[in-house]
């Protein structure tokens, strides 16, 4: 059975199913794939204070920003290439290195 045009809300790159009307869903839908949730920022730093949250974040090396509405912002791509250890952190690039020292 066809979907009836009306049942899809379609875009140049985006076919967003029929579930999601409301214009705060489409956009909850969109960046969701780029961005980190609220909930998944929560869990990962355990802190709900964006100011706490931010803190824990750049202690792990992830950057993160804080939005217009006092939500914490982080690249989910960053994000998970930081917590899988693909690239290494900046706090830890400039650690200064004194291994020549202990002869």
């Amino acid at each position: 059975m066809a979907a009836h045009p009306k049942d899809r809300i379609s875009g140049n790159f985006l076919d967003i199913p029929p579930g999601i009307r409301h214009k705060g869903q489409v956009a909850l839908a969109m960046d969701t794939a780029l961005l980190l949730t609220e909930r998944e920022v929560v869990d990962i730093t355990g802190y709900q204070k964006p100011k706490r949250q931010i803190r824990a974040l750049e202690q792990m090396g992830i950057y993160a920003k804080q939005n217009a509405r006092g939500r914490v912002v982080v690249s989910r791509r960053h994000a998970e290439q930081m917590l899988a250890g693909e690239i290494e952190s900046s706090v830890m690039a400039l650690t200064p290195d004194f291994s020549w020292m202990e002869g």
